[in-house]
């Protein structure tokens, strides 16, 4: 039920990148998930991608070195990340319609973008309710957590796992 498409052994499409648990999308319990279900899948998968990364795992080729403008931005700020989880908690919580998704990422966009980025954290804030309301407004069908009010019933059409890339997120701004 989670976001991040992973194999059996955690690997996701980013290399050096493992899933597990809640964030994980590997299909094993469908659109639902319960609590006992997780923990156990918690503890194989864990294991399992535990197992994975330590065979994967290459010492370094030398010092490590951050890209030109990773630290141009402080990491802490963003004071405006309690407004994106207000706003995601009214607009694109438990129970969403399109029309709020499309009020959320509008106000995102409009009000909240610029000021999010000036800070590591709101950028990351920014770009993870992007992909959430991006998933979101491509499922037209209540499935598992998600419910659209405004499409109450399942769509045997839509039984797949819907994957978002991340460009894809915010098409109408440019991100970073």
């Amino acid at each position: 039920m989670g976001g991040v498409d992973a194999d059996a052994d955690g690997r996701t499409s980013l290399e050096g990148l493992w899933a597990v648990g809640e964030v994980a999308s590997t299909g094993v319990h469908g659109a639902n998930r319960l609590a006992s279900n997780s923990l156990l899948e918690g503890l194989v998968f864990g294991a399992r991608v535990a197992t994975d990364v330590a065979a994967h795992l290459t010492p370094p080729k030398g010092p490590w070195v951050a890209p030109v403008g990773a630290f141009d931005l402080p990491l802490e700020g963003g004071e405006e990340i309690p407004e994106v989880r207000q706003l995601m908690w009214e607009r694109v919580g438990l129970v969403r319609t399109g029309a709020g998704i499309y009020e959320a990422e509008r106000r995102l966009l409009t009000d909240l973008w610029d000021v999010l980025h000036t800070s590591i954290a709101g950028r990351v804030a920014a770009e993870v309710a992007g992909l959430v309301m991006a998933a979101a407004m491509r499922r037209t069908e209540s499935r598992g957590g998600h419910y659209r009010a405004d499409y109450p019933d399942l769509d045997p059409l839509q039984e797949q796992r819907v994957l978002v890339e991340p460009t894809r997120a915010v098409p109408s701004r440019q991100v970073g």
